[in-house]
């Protein structure tokens, strides 16, 4: 978790890409289902919460990255 947390900060993202409909969708999706996951999980919990909540102040590219 830390070595995504690094390169989460390294990365300078400047995509002119909008994802459609369908690709909000699926992101949505993936990204509930690895936070399920990942938060009911006691070893990966508090790494999962903490990652999220520093990729949150990154902005939305690198939190989606990040996940």
């Amino acid at each position: 978790m830390g070595r995504v947390l690094d390169t989460t900060q390294r990365l300078n993202l400047n995509s002119k890409h909008r994802p459609n409909l369908w690709e909000w969708k699926r992101m949505v999706r993936g990204w509930s289902v690895l936070s399920w996951r990942l938060f009911w999980n006691r070893e990966s919990r508090c790494y999962y919460l903490r990652n999220t909540w520093k990729t949150l102040w990154m902005g939305p590219a690198k939190f989606i990255f990040s996940h």
